[in-house]
């Protein structure tokens, strides 16, 4: 079937062939290559740690994990300390003018929380299984199709 498909697209080919190769050939402006050198040099002026991450040396990039790593940590050790800052006693007026400002977040957040805590108590744990399978096989999926086109588009393309 794929060959009869070649031999009836033939003359449409040999058409689109011939009106192309009947244009002008497009000439590039002449200051595309300065253009491109600056903006080639213009990158590599730049300092080190306005490059991307990869980039870095060695060095900073190890230097960088564990700085990364305590920030992580700050945030979520943080958030449950604000919450407790927010609900229980103020120790200064700069505190307690934070936690009026974070009241209405912190509230809104262990109510979001309470009801999707109740809902998973009322519901059967099968369902969150069920569901959770449902996503995984969904993203399996996704990385299965694109691999698919990939490899079927990279096949064509080395003909």
């Amino acid at each position: 079937m794929q060959q009869m498909d070649n031999e009836s697209q033939k003359p449409l080919e040999e058409l689109i062939h011939r009106e192309l190769s009947k244009l002008p050939e497009l000439q590039a402006p002449d200051t595309l290559i300065q253009r491109v050198f600056a903006s080639i040099q213009a990158e590599e002026a730049k300092p080190w740690w306005q490059r991307p991450w990869t980039t870095w040396p060695t060095q900073a990039r190890i230097v960088a994990w564990p700085v990364m790593l305590a920030t992580a940590a700050m945030f979520i050790l943080g958030v449950p300390w604000l919450i407790n800052l927010a609900s229980g006693p103020m120790r200064s007026d700069l505190s307690a003018a934070f936690a009026k400002f974070l009241n209405p977040t912190v509230e809104l957040a262990l109510s979001l929380g309470s009801t999707l805590f109740t809902a998973a108590e009322k519901t059967h744990y099968h369902w969150f299984i069920g569901v959770a399978a449902v996503i995984a096989v969904m993203y399996l999926s996704c990385i299965g199709i694109g691999t698919l086109c990939f490899r079927v588009a990279s096949h064509h393309l080395r003909r």
